[in-house]
């Protein structure tokens, strides 16, 4: 995982252009499909070495594998949300008695939302790596290959975490300019993400490979 060039590369080249128009789509529902299926085709290119944004072309190619970014992603997080939505029907549909019981079930709902969310990402970066949408469900397979590179995998989501995080503050912090800024931040910060799991997962299969 190359920490400092998944960073950098988005604006290299014609890269900033790129992030414009992948903030401007992102923005608009359904369509915005399309930078979902742009990650997965940044994923595609750092899984083979290629720091590089994909041109905005081909958009049907985009909007499919978008599909299959939200297939995977629905795949592991249904269950934790359907678990939290339980709860918190339950607490404001029932009587102050039975408020205890429901709130627990939206924790429980919380826990299974960030352990289920936690091989999102490795899932759909063996999507992009294998172009196979089965190999997103695979969990595990995802599972080994995040223990073969636990440590950058942890650190790619804490980052993850960190930039989205800072994308929000950006947003609330800067007066009606930081909504702004926050649109094409959102994309870069998608695009930033991507790169981070694909070469973490080239780290997983590399290490895999060699018996690591």
């Amino acid at each position: 995982m190359n920490i400092e060039k998944a960073f950098r590369f988005p604006f290299e080249g014609n890269g900033l252009g790129l992030v414009l128009i992948g903030g401007l789509i992102n923005l608009v529902p359904i369509l915005n499909f399309l930078c979902l299926g742009y990650a997965v085709e940044v994923m595609e290119r750092v899984n083979d070495g290629r720091y590089e944004m994909p041109s905005w072309s081909d958009w049907g190619r985009k909007f499919l594998k978008g599909l299959g970014y939200l297939a995977i992603s629905l795949f592991y997080l249904f269950i934790p949300l359907l678990v939290i939505l339980a709860g918190g029907a339950g607490s404001s549909t029932y009587n102050s008695a039975a408020a205890p019981v429901f709130g627990g079930v939206g924790l429980l709902g919380l826990l299974l939302l960030l352990a289920f969310g936690f091989l999102v990402p490795m899932s759909i970066a063996r999507y992009a790596a294998t172009g196979l949408l089965a190999e997103g469900f695979r969990v595990g397979t995802v599972i080994k290959c995040i223990g073969a590179a636990a440590g950058g995998y942890l650190a790619a989501y804490l980052l993850s975490i960190a930039v989205y995080f800072g994308v929000g503050v950006v947003s609330v912090v800067i007066p009606f300019l930081g909504s702004i800024l926050a649109v094409f931040l959102a994309f870069y910060a998608c695009v930033v993400v991507a790169a981070l799991f694909a070469g973490v997962h080239r780290d997983a299969v590399s290490a895999l490979e060699s018996g690591g």
